[in-house]
């Protein structure tokens, strides 16, 4: 939620006109899932690019040196760390989602409300 929070207030600081963004949900979990092809940035060789991966404004460095960004891979599962969580907690994204299966239902499930000003996020649990 910190990333998705943090994207949300990016969004409105560099769109003046954008009115305040309203409370909208926004489910997290956490699930096994199976794929023939996922990449980890968190463990090596890839770690070593860490000061790329975790770039706290742009991803443009990072997807201009990943392969995998740039379709020349067959990655279906990406693998790395929050920048913005103090805790560094791993995140996935699926970089083509229909090769990703799920092994069976969530783990677990919460709804945030994400809300944003240009004074301050808002991130409140249902």
């Amino acid at each position: 939620m910190a990333e998705k929070s943090y994207w949300r207030l990016r969004f409105l600081l560099d769109s003046p006109a954008t009115p305040d963004l309203k409370p909208v949900p926004h489910t997290a979990f956490r699930a096994a899932v199976r794929t023939a092809a996922a990449v980890d940035l968190t463990v090596e060789p890839l770690v070593r690019d860490r000061p790329v991966w975790t770039h706290r404004v742009s991803a443009t460095r990072a997807r201009r040196r990943s392969p995998t960004w740039r379709g020349q891979a067959d990655i279906q599962l990406i693998r790395y760390e929050s920048v913005r969580d103090p805790e560094h907690a791993a995140c996935a994204a699926g970089a083509r989602p229909r090769g990703v299966r799920p092994r069976a239902k969530p783990h677990s499930q919460h709804t945030w409300f994400i809300a944003a000003s240009r004074a301050r996020g808002a991130l409140r649990a249902r």
